[in-house]
């Protein structure tokens, strides 16, 4: 394509998560104050990225869906990014 206008994408990363400190506590003596952590989370990515050529910038939007991180999280967590990339 000569003159683009953009351009969508989607994307699944997934993790394995063995202790996390900040759910999990420490490692060394039993803390108090400790959640149950599931050991694989995933996040799924859709967006669509905008040239603009003028100002030899992209401006792209990101929404994710992210998997329960904690077993008595209420929901998956779910955020939108705007970003502005700049070509020097």
């Amino acid at each position: 394509l000569e003159n683009p206008k953009g351009y969508g994408f989607i994307g699944i990363t997934a993790r394995g998560i063995a202790h996390k400190v900040w759910v999990d506590g420490r490692l060394w003596e039993k803390d108090e104050f400790t959640q149950d952590s599931n050991s694989f989370v995933c996040d799924v990515k859709v967006g669509y990225v905008m040239p603009i050529k003028i100002l030899r910038s992209h401006l792209s939007f990101t929404y994710v869906f992210r998997s329960e991180t904690f077993e008595n999280q209420t929901g998956p967590t779910t955020f939108g990014r705007l970003a502005v990339q700049r070509s020097f």
